[in-house]
């Protein structure tokens, strides 16, 4: 038997913005995701990890920092991804609500790590992921400035 083949979304009578919104809140979830399983590794698995990405980086006596520098970007896509599907969800930036969720979601990481063999929770590892928060709330900011800039220049030399 022949199956039909998949009709997009918006043809079958899912407005755009509704599809639009579910993938960015799937992508916020999928990144929290990935949070929580880099969190659910054992102290030995993630050193492990660090290093080798170390490694790989030529910068194999810099694992400590590079340890942070992943907690930072982490939730720097954390924070962007958060901006973008509260700006889809409402029409309207919410910077305010991206970074006390992206906190609140840090400070539950931290606090998750203290029950995984061999690692501990930290507040400053809080501090490092609340400024990757700012950082991606600051970044979509700065992408939305752009990509409306750029279409108000297009639509004034249409």
């Amino acid at each position: 038997r022949l199956y039909p083949v998949s009709v997009p979304a918006a043809e079958k009578g899912i407005p755009k913005k509704t599809v639009k919104i579910i993938f960015s809140w799937l992508a916020v979830i999928a990144c929290m995701v990935a949070i929580f399983c880099f969190s659910a590794q054992n102290s030995d698995d993630s050193q492990s990890l660090s290093e080798k990405f170390s490694f790989l980086l030529r910068f194999p006596e810099y694992t400590a920092i590079i340890r942070k520098l992943a907690h930072y970007l982490e939730y720097t896509l954390l924070g962007a991804l958060l901006s973008n599907a509260f700006y889809q969800t409402s029409g309207k930036q919410k910077p305010f609500i991206s970074l006390i969720c992206g906190t609140l979601y840090a400070a539950s990481d931290e606090y998750h790590q203290l029950f995984v063999d061999g690692r501990a929770g930290r507040v400053f590892d809080v501090f490092i992921d609340c400024l990757g928060v700012v950082s991606g709330i600051l970044f979509f900011f700065a992408l939305s400035f752009l990509i409306n800039r750029l279409k108000l220049r297009r639509f004034s030399h249409d």
